[in-house]
């Protein structure tokens, strides 16, 4: 993969300016214990009571790592900035775990959006049936091909809450076990149950061409019937450009699982929310190579109604890439936003049910769309000039 924009995943980790000096529009990450080395012995007991005496040390300290500024300003004193992920070697890298929350992301558009938008299921061990998602989720009941409304799931509309909503279609659409109760299908998912647990993504690890740098995000958030840049939220992130190699595979337990039916009653039919069939497992390397193309035909595919909504909501306002074919990391937005567009799309009254609950301003109907529209907020890069995240990939 390569960044087509430049992309930010987090550590949850921050940093101010006792860890940095500025140099000609750079930051120079320092090793704060040999800053403190430098201290002589004499004055350490004067730098313990006023730490900022230590920033004098700054200059002279060993640097960690250097980050070009991207935007026209630097840092404030009392700023934080947001680190981003890396190896030992301080090299930016695409953790699995983060590439593959977009693949599933961008699978449950594709299933749920598709004009069938109807999946399998089996309850308390009963014999797999045929649902429908959004009725499930809108009425509450779960109606299987005889027509004959059961097991109720009761998502009642003033109680109902957006990881419910998020919940139920992860489980609908990857749960590959059956549900001793319908009502847990708004519990989290069971990793056991998961079909993407039969999907190994790796690390995606650095090419010879990367590179770190600093920059400021610009958050745009709804203000009646527009959208205002927000300067309070916005943050300092460090982001990575360049090539990143990685692969995507199928778990060697996949064949014994489809034996066992007892266990996952649905998981043969789940295989095509990952554009595979029975028959493919008969040749495991094909079968890895189709299921490989089809997932990031899927994430090409949710990746341009991303940016066709961004698009039609901001104008010029927001820049993309000329070329994205995923997007990861900080900005991107959570799961049940993804929900929130495709209930817009196929459930409207309770997407507004929904979002007058989480978000202001009150939202109402206007013929088949919400309005104002959601989600609230939207995010680009102020030196890159582009959103944040998107990524091109291929096959090697």
């Amino acid at each position: 993969m390569s960044t087509a924009s430049p992309v930010h995943v987090g550590t949850g980790q921050v940093y101010d300016s006792f860890e940095y000096h500025l140099q000609q529009g750079t930051l120079i990450r320092v090793d704060t214990a040999s800053m403190f080395d430098l201290v002589p012995e004499a004055d350490r007991g004067k730098i313990i009571e006023d730490p900022r005496q230590l920033k004098g040390y700054l200059p002279r300290a060993r640097p960690r790592y250097r980050l070009p500024i991207k935007c026209g300003r630097v840092p404030g004193p009392a700023e934080k900035i947001r680190e981003c992920i890396k190896t030992p070697g301080l090299d930016p890298y695409i953790p699995g775990s983060t590439f593959k929350g977009a693949i599933r992301t961008a699978l449950l558009w594709k299933v749920v959006s598709s004009s069938v938008g109807k999946v399998t299921l089996s309850i308390d061990r009963s014999r797999p049936f045929l649902v429908n998602v959004f009725e499930t989720i809108t009425d509450g009941n779960i109606v299987p091909d005889t027509g004959d409304r059961l097991f109720g799931i009761q998502p009642d509309t003033r109680f109902f809450r957006p990881k419910q909503a998020d919940n139920m279609l992860e489980n609908i659409v990857f749960g590959t076990g059956s549900w001793k109760d319908a009502r847990r299908l708004s519990g989290a998912m069971d990793a056991q149950r998961d079909l993407l647990k039969f999907v190994i993504v790796s690390d995606f690890m650095p090419g010879n061409e990367k590179a770190l740098a600093l920059d400021k995000t610009v958050t745009r958030s709804m203000r009646g019937a527009t959208y205002e840049v927000k300067p309070d939220i916005s943050s300092w992130v460090e982001v990575a450009t360049g090539t990143f190699a990685g692969s995507l595979s199928l778990s060697p337990q996949l064949p014994a699982a489809l034996k066992d039916a007892r266990e996952y009653p649905v998981l043969e039919d789940r295989l095509r929310v990952i554009g595979l069939g029975r028959d493919d497992m008969r040749d495991p390397v094909a079968a890895e190579r189709k299921m490989a193309d089809h997932v990031l035909r899927a994430c090409k595919e949710f990746a341009d109604k991303v940016v066709q909504h961004e698009k039609a909501e901001l104008g010029a306002a927001i820049a993309h890439p000329r070329e994205a074919g995923v997007r990861v990391g900080f900005g991107v937005g959570t799961l049940y936003q993804t929900v929130m567009m495709l209930l817009e799309r196929q459930a409207p009254e309770l997407a507004v049910s929904i979002a007058n609950r989480i978000s202001r301003p009150p939202r109402r109907l206007r013929g088949s769309k919400i309005d104002p529209v959601y989600p609230k907020t939207y995010e680009t890069l102020e030196g890159h000039g582009v959103s944040a995240g998107w990524l091109v990939a291929a096959r090697a």
